[in-house]
C-alpha cells in the first residue's frame, strides 16, 4: 500500500476508535450515569494515549484537522497530505459516532423518549456563552500545539521521548476536558465536533426527534473554525516565540 493509503487508513482508524470508544463513554456518563465527569476525563485521556501508541509511527496519530493544518503551515508536513488526512479524520469520527448510535440504539431512544435529554445532541459540543466558548477552545487548542511541538523538539532538555509522548498528550487532554467540558464540551478538534453533528442529525431524522441543535443555531461554525485557528496560532507562537528562546540547533 502506498504511503498516503497507509496514512489514510491510520487516521481513519485512529479517529474511528476515539469516536466509538471515547465519545461512546458519554453513554455511561450522560445516559446511565455510571461514571462521572472526572472518570470520563481520565478514561478519555488514556484512550488518546493508547491510540497515539498504535498509530503514531504510521501517520503521526493526528486525528485532528487543526493538528494537521498546523503541521502543514509550519512546514513540518507536506501539503500533499492535507486532503488525505482531513477526509480520513472526518470520516473516522463520523463512522465511529454512527456505530455508537447503532450499538446503543435502544438505550438512546429510551433516553430521548423518557424526556431525560435528546440523544441527538449528546456527542457534539455546545457552549452556553459563545465568547467563553471561543476563548476556551482557542487558548486550550493553541497550548495543545505548543505542547506537541515542545515534545518533539530535540532542543528541549525535558522532552519526554517517544515512549512517554503519548502519556503526556493524554494527560493534557485529561486536564483540558476536566477544565472546559462544562463550558464548551472541550472539542479541541473540528472533526470531533462536526462529524457527530452529522451522525446525530441522521439519527434524529430517522426517529423524528428535534434536530435543530445540530446546525440551525450556528454553533458548528465556532467548533469548525476556533479550534483550528487556535492550533495554527499555537504552532506559530511556538516557532516564532518559544523556539527563538531555545538554544540554536547544531
Amino acid at each position: 500500500m502506498k504511503t498516503y493509503g497507509k496514512q489514510f487508513v491510520s487516521e481513519f482508524l485512529a479517529s474511528l476508535i476515539l469516536a466509538l470508544m471515547g465519545l461512546g463513554m458519554i453513554v455511561p456518563l450522560a445516559v446511565d450515569k455510571s461514571i462521572d465527569l472526572y472518570q470520563f476525563c481520565v478514561l478519555f485521556g488514556l484512550l488518546i494515549a493508547f491510540v497515539i501508541i498504535i498509530f503514531n509511527t504510521i501517520s503521526g496519530a493526528e486525528f485532528n484537522p487543526g493538528v494537521t493544518i498546523s503541521l502543514i503551515v509550519t512546514k513540518r508536513q507536506s501539503i500533499k497530505s492535507l486532503v488525505t488526512y482531513l477526509i480520513a479524520q472526518f470520516a473516522g469520527w463520523f463512522t465511529g459516532t454512527v456505530l455508537i448510535y447503532v450499538f446503543f440504539w435502544s438505550q438512546l431512544k429510551e433516553f430521548t423518549e423518557s424526556g431525560a435529554g435528546n440523544a441527538v445532541n449528546l456527542f457534539f459540543c455546545t457552549s452556553p456563552n459563545v465568547w467563553t466558548g471561543i476563548c476556551i477552545e482557542f487558548v486550550w487548542t493553541a497550548f495543545l500545539l505548543i505542547l506537541i511541538l515542545a515534545c518533539i523538539d530535540a532542543r528541549q532538555t525535558n522532552m519526554p521521548g517517544n515512549a512517554l509522548f503519548p502519556l503526556v498528550i493524554g494527560a493534557y487532554i485529561v486536564v483540558a476536558v476536566a477544565f472546559g467540558a462544562t463550558y464548551t464540551g472541550m472539542a479541541l478538534n473540528a472533526a470531533r465536533d462536526f462529524a457527530p453533528r452529522v451522525a446525530g442529525l441522521i439519527f434524529g431524522l430517522i426517529n423524528g426527534y428535534d434536530v435543530s441543535a445540530c446546525f440551525s443555531d450556528g454553533m458548528f461554525i465556532l467548533y469548525l473554525i476556533v479550534p483550528t485557528a487556535g492550533a495554527v496560532a499555537g504552532a506559530l507562537f511556538y516557532d516564532h516565540v518559544i523556539s527563538k528562546l531555545l538554544p540554536k540547533k547544531d
